[in-house]
């Protein structure tokens, strides 16, 4: 009758319960990183002891160990029990690729909970509120996503609970480990003057690339700024003011349907997903909004001033940029201009190349002007 020997990993991830089970039960206990054992004294020790069930107590993960013991091992029925993080025993049930996921400790605030998500196609963590964390991504516009709730995840016991974000924030869990799936996850690198051409277009009006290059860098962003986009079009300075603040929120705000139907949909394309789309005028829809850090005014509908005092009197220090092609609308932001110390105003012109036969012949794009300014008048870096 063949004896057992078992492999028992004891790093950060601790014994798992078929572990715990087995050493109760074994008659020699051999501890190699405290008795200072090499693998090779270990299993002399182990043919010595003669049991019938004996364990071999490993540091760390001990996976080097049970390939070192493996071969010295010959003649026993060998179980290797590592000790691996629940995180990474999930992971490799799910065939999760370490490089696409994202792993947080159980004290991880929302916020990091949230552009994690944002940010990688998987997102693991240990958390006694998986009921909470659903609900805040679903709250931040992620309640579409699909995720996994392993409530004792590893025992005889575990319990696996998978919907979207939105349906697992009704449902109450105890302590468990939530993975978050994210197919469209924002991972290219910071992106700017994209292309017109990589964006779902309408009838509704669009920033051109190289004039909305201009527009978000002149907003001066942050990767946490808050940033209303109102009159969006087809949401493309929305996306790449996203790109640029992905532990961020951008607002993008439009009173006709077929606009904010576009800008979900490139919402969808770019993997935005810190992209909340606002149906209705400003400035009435901005109240219940959160204070801006930036703002982008691509279309006024005639409100320039009433625009300018709601957001102020939310965040006196928002930066603004104004983009215009019309004199009626360049009139109404020169009048308001004048009262900020550190306005300016730039006229963009653009002309692209287009091939006529065997020539490449410039044409011009309309020009645009593009105000901007720190509403307290002080300058911002």
């Amino acid at each position: 009758m063949s004896r057992d020997v078992y492999l028992i990993g004891t790093g950060p991830g601790g014994m798992s319960a078929r572990a715990k089970e087995v050493l109760a039960r074994c008659e020699k206990t051999i501890d190699l990183g405290r008795e200072g054992l090499s693998p090779q004294k270990a299993a002399e020790a182990v043919r010595e002891a003669g049991a019938q069930a004996s364990a071999l107590l490993l540091p760390g993960s001990g996976l080097r160990e049970i390939a070192q013991l493996m071969p010295l091992l010959e003649g026993f029925s060998v179980t290797p029990l590592p000790s691996v993080r629940p995180e990474d025993l999930f992971a490799a049930q799910r065939g999760i690729p370490p490089q696409e996921m994202a792993q947080l400790p159980p004290d991880a605030p929302g916020s990091a909970l949230e552009v994690a998500v944002r940010t990688h196609a998987y997102t693991l963590q240990q958390t006694d509120a998986a009921k909470e964390a659903c609900a805040l991504l679903s709250d931040h516009g992620l309640g579409q996503l699909r995720a996994a709730v392993a409530e004792a995840f590893g025992t005889p016991q575990q319990r696996v609970t998978e919907d979207v974000c939105a349906a697992l924030a009704r449902r109450t869990f105890g302590a468990a480990l939530l993975c978050v799936q994210n197919a469209h996850p924002m991972q290219a690198p910071l992106r700017t003057c994209i292309p017109d051409g990589d964006f779902v277009r309408g009838e509704v009006p669009m920033t051109k690339a190289e004039v909305r290059a201009a527009a978000v860098g002149k907003l001066r962003l942050s990767p946490e700024s808050v940033v209303y986009d109102i009159g969006c079009g087809t949401g493309s300075v929305a996306v790449e003011a996203a790109l640029q603040a992905k532990a961020g929120r951008v607002f993008a705000i439009d009173k006709k349907w077929e606009a904010i139907a576009l800008t979900e949909q490139n919402r969808r394309r770019f993997g935005t997903w810190n992209i909340e789309t606002v149906y209705g005028e400003a400035p009435q829809v901005l109240e219940h909004l959160p204070a801006p850090d930036a703002v982008f005014l691509g279309g006024s509908s005639g409100a320039v001033e009433p625009i300018l005092e709601t957001v102020a009197r939310k965040n006196p220090h928002a930066r603004l940029v104004a983009s215009c092609a019309s004199m009626e609308t360049l009139a109404a932001l020169s009048a308001a201009a004048v009262r900020f110390p550190d306005a300016e105003m730039v006229q963009v012109s653009v002309a692209r190349t287009h091939l006529r036969g065997a020539h490449h012949l410039l044409c011009a794009q309309n020009p645009v002007f593009l105000f901007s300014f720190t509403l307290s008048g002080e300058e911002t870096h």
